[in-house]
């Protein structure tokens, strides 16, 4: 179907229901998944280390679209490197129940900069760099959808779900509420 408008300029862009680049012909129900493709066209892929920290496809996930699973035990994708200090980034998910914590995104460079990682933790949603760390200040439900986006503005760092509010400081208040998400 193509790229749509608004990520015209994305440097990455990951999609569930293409994680191979030809609409997951050549995955099936529970195959773990070692590589996310970039439809960004900029190669920037998501790529894991080691074979224990895999995530898995399910079929029929969130709202019953294909979706990767992260079984809160080590699973991630790690990028290359690509985001520097400056970055928006927005991830729609579902925690599982009795899940703790879980990467959702990870990148890693030799020096601080550029370090990031989207995860979730303790029931709160937290962006981290090698510049500092942000949370939510309040709880995210278990399988309650929900959208994540997070900003770092040249390691000035906020978090917020469901389009809830930022602070000047320390953590940032949001809304528990399930996101109306549009399709493309």
């Amino acid at each position: 179907t193509g790229k749509p408008a608004i990520l015209a300029d994305a440097k990455l862009w990951l999609d569930a229901t293409n994680i191979d680049g030809y609409n997951n012909i050549s995955l099936s129900n529970g195959d773990a998944v070692s590589t996310w493709t970039d439809l960004s066209g900029n190669g920037n892929h998501g790529t894991l280390r080691s074979g224990d920290t895999m995530p898995s496809l399910l079929n029929s996930g969130l709202n019953s679209k294909p979706s990767i699973f992260f079984d809160g035990s080590k699973d991630r994708f790690e990028l290359p490197g690509l985001l520097g200090a400056s970055y928006t980034a927005f991830i729609i998910g579902e925690v599982g129940d009795g899940e703790d914590n879980g990467i959702f995104l990870s990148q890693y460079t030799t020096g601080s900069e550029g370090r990031m990682g989207l995860n979730y933790y303790q029931e709160k949603l937290r962006v981290w760099t090698g510049g500092g760390m942000k949370e939510s200040d309040k709880n995210i439900g278990q399988q309650v959808p929900f959208l994540m986006t997070s900003v770092n503005d040249n390691k000035q760092l906020d978090v917020w779900a469901n389009g809830g509010s930022s602070s000047a400081d320390g953590a940032v208040a949001i809304s528990n509420d399930a996101p109306t998400v549009p399709s493309y």
